[in-house]
């Protein structure tokens, strides 16, 4: 009977040990809340091109469909970068979000990788968010907006 105890608490191990497995979930596009590192329920992603670890809320702020349009623009220092402009649900998802999350970090994820982490200054009511990064090349850009697109048309 001891060794049955045994085999059934193993068994409850391994059935935990895949459930937290499942907790390390695939995050959709978008932007995500990071978060302290004690936080209970966060997933932890190194910022691609980067060795910083950040730790993000998996619950997202808005994903694609929350998204109208992704367009790329050039910057002023020459750095191109992508606008993410949201439609009206996520225009007011991001400015409620922003104003809760003034001077603090949120996280963007594309296919599963954070590949942009700003400070959020202050309230964002126009429902347009922006992501460059030195690493930024015509050819990432034009084929992630693109990309981004295509789900956002799939999903109207």
């Amino acid at each position: 009977m001891k060794y049955l105890n045994y085999v059934f608490v193993l068994l409850c191990v391994g059935f935990m040990a895949s459930c937290a497995s499942e907790k390390a979930q695939t995050l959709e596009s978008g932007w995500y809340y990071i978060v302290k590192k004690d936080q209970l329920d966060l997933v932890e992603k190194i910022k691609i091109n980067t060795q910083d670890t950040f730790y993000l809320n998996p619950v997202p702020v808005v994903t694609v469909p929350h998204f109208k349009e992704v367009i790329i623009y050039s910057g002023m220092v020459g750095n191109e970068g992508m606008q993410v402009i949201m439609n009206e649900e996520g225009t007011k998802l991001w400015a409620d979000a922003t104003k809760l999350y003034a001077r603090n970090y949120m996280g963007f994820v594309i296919d599963n990788e954070l590949v942009h982490v700003q400070r959020i200054a202050s309230q964002n009511i126009y429902g347009t968010s922006t992501l460059n990064e030195k690493w930024f090349d015509t050819k990432y850009l034009e084929d992630t907006a693109a990309k981004l697109n295509l789900q956002i048309g799939q999903g109207q």
